[in-house]
């Protein structure tokens, strides 16, 4: 999957790079730059296209080093979870490709049913920005089942309700948006309204923590740490991994699962 991933990256910015040179080709045989500013302004399509193209070659690089690695396909309940590496996937709408340090796809984080106007807006508001509006995510296991579904609703604040397999409320992500322009902070829910995890995310440095009613950490995020050793299947220049608790009951591992899913979808890249 992590082949895939860099596939369809090298293939959208190949799209996308050919779309740039074929609008710029088209402007200078109907419009024909005269002024510093049209040569501005053409100068800037040929640039964006230039670097999109680059970046279709840096992916393919990236494609050709994993796509020959051998790495096991077995999915992994989600009590057993203890990290996961997440990566945004090519899309419309904010996506999470979610991996085991062994480069083994553990699930996908994508959008249900989103209602029609949002996938114009899609293209001119930051990923946060997306978020103002109501949607439903599932994070589903690598054959497509769902394992979590997150729906998001509130405009001052956020509330994420997260709901199991059988559609059962297992509880609820409250994140003031407005509060704070640095620092984010929010409170966990259980199924019947008591506080049970707070979450707080430094704003500069992007670190995350989620803490239980005691201030231990159950999950841990630290921005631009990754393990060395795993660089050989994660290659790009920055890869995201957060830690789990491990000793958690199953209900409230899904709750944090959930929320740290949340919080990266709605992180602007």
């Amino acid at each position: 999957m992590i082949a895939d991933m860099y596939r369809r990256r090298m293939i959208g910015s190949g799209w996308a790079s050919s779309g740039c040179f074929l609008i710029a080709g088209m402007l200078f045989l109907i419009w024909r730059p005269r002024t510093s500013d049209d040569w501005l302004a053409f100068s800037a399509i040929l640039l964006a296209g230039a670097a999109l193209a680059a970046g279709s070659v840096i992916n393919r690089s990236k494609y050709e080093k994993v796509k020959n690695l051998q790495i096991p396909e077995e999915s992994v309940p989600l009590k057993e979870w203890g990290h996961m590496v997440i990566k945004r996937d090519l899309a419309f709408l904010p996506q999470l490709l979610l991996f085991h340090k062994d480069g083994r796809l553990v699930g996908t984080v994508r959008a249900i049913k989103p209602p029609l106007y949002i996938l114009p807006l899609s293209v001119l508001l930051k990923d946060s920005l997306i978020f103002l509006f109501p949607l439903n995510y599932e994070i589903q296991s690598p054959d497509g089942r769902t394992l979590l579904t997150l729906r998001r609703r509130g405009l001052k604040q956020s509330v994420v309700t997260i709901l199991d397999t059988d559609g059962k409320t297992l509880g609820k992500y409250v994140q003031e948006d407005f509060k704070s322009l640095i620092n984010v902070s929010g409170m966990l829910y259980g199924p019947r309204e008591d506080r049970i995890l707070s979450v707080k995310v430094k704003g500069l440095s992007g670190d995350l923590v989620i803490s239980g009613e005691d201030g231990i950490p159950l999950a841990r995020f630290a921005n631009g740490f990754f393990p060395h050793d795993n660089t050989e299947l994660f290659r790009d220049f920055d890869n995201d991994i957060v830690h789990l608790s491990e000793d958690l009951a199953e209900d409230r591992k899904k709750l944090l699962i959930g929320t740290v899913s949340y919080l990266f979808l709605e992180r602007s890249k």
